[in-house]
């Protein structure tokens, strides 16, 4: 990624929505999908829809999703407190079958 930086080469993605690649940090990057900041403000709008001002995050442990769950000024500015913050360490293992209870 850094070598298209260098010498100016215009990249499109069709898939990545890490929130690293924002405009300031990769000008010749483009992505046809939102990153995953994008989603910030409809998640705010819910939580006012509702009048929630206790808040808390579950997220698995990637950048992709840490970057975005410490986003939290956005809260802060809108008085919403996290008030518990749990994260995911290993993704979770398929299991080998399901018993219907």
């Amino acid at each position: 990624m850094i070598q298209t930086y260098v010498v100016a080469v215009l990249q499109l993605s069709y898939a990545d929505t890490h929130p690293m690649f924002t405009k300031q940090n990769f000008p010749n990057f483009f992505r046809v999908v939102p990153s995953e900041n994008a989603f910030n403000a409809p998640r705010l709008k819910l939580l006012q829809e509702y009048n929630w001002t206790r808040v808390g995050t579950i997220y698995q442990n990637e950048p992709r999703y840490s970057l975005v769950s410490c986003d939290v000024v956005i809260l802060w500015q809108s008085k919403i407190a996290v008030v518990l913050k749990a994260v995911l360490l290993d993704a979770p293992q398929k299991p080998a079958s399901f018993t219907r209870l």
